[in-house]
């Protein structure tokens, strides 16, 4: 019988070798499942060639306690509307910007990403696919109320088959004027769409 201290050790030693050498081990089975054939999320009609996102380096440091909200993150191509860039910056949790982004959607940006076994954190996930939604050519704009709404697609295909498993309507406000990214978010999930 191994006396618990001992036993606490070699845990311990364990848990270590396994951090050394790289090794993941899945939090829970649905985190099996879900990384059991490994999916590619992606936006329809951008390719890794025609992508902005340079990298999938996490954003929200430059927004610590002290950035204020004007505070530029990333400038980014778009498909014509009143400008042809869009500005993400810190903003506030009230009204614009990464803050307003995390406090309303982060964690929904975090569930995705986690679920399909995506690199990177919820805000570079979100920098992602934000970033090609904008110059999409299957992103629809809406300009209304001083600002251009960028309706595009947020695509899962499982890496097996290629079959599309989940389709997402992608919404990105854009201040007109100011060309300030207003929010990112998904919604309407479903089994798959035409345009995936």
């Amino acid at each position: 019988m191994i006396r618990r201290s001992r036993y606490l050790a070699l845990l311990g030693t364990l848990a270590a070798a396994v951090a050394v050498a790289g090794i993941a081990l899945p939090a829970n089975a649905a985190d099996v499942d879900a990384d059991a054939g490994g999916y590619t999320v992606y936006v329809p009609g951008v390719d890794a060639n025609t992508s902005t996102v340079g990298s999938s380096f996490l954003v929200s440091p430059n927004c610590g306690t002290g950035a204020k909200a004007d505070t530029p993150l990333k400038n980014w191509d778009r498909k014509p509307g009143t400008s042809s860039v869009a500005h993400l910056r810190c903003g506030t949790q009230a009204t614009f910007g990464l803050r307003h982004i995390n406090k309303g959607h982060g964690q929904d940006w975090e569930n995705v990403r986690a679920k399909y076994a995506q690199p990177g954190t919820w805000d570079s996930f979100m920098e992602t696919i934000t970033a090609e939604n904008l110059i999409s050519p299957s992103t629809k704009i809406t300009p209304a109320d001083n600002k251009d709404t960028y309706h595009g697609y947020l695509c899962v295909r499982q890496n097996d088959d290629g079959e599309v498993v989940r389709a997402y309507d992608t919404i990105i406000p854009v201040g007109q004027g100011n060309d300030n990214i207003i929010t990112s978010y998904f919604l309407n999930g479903r089994a798959s769409d035409p345009h995936c």
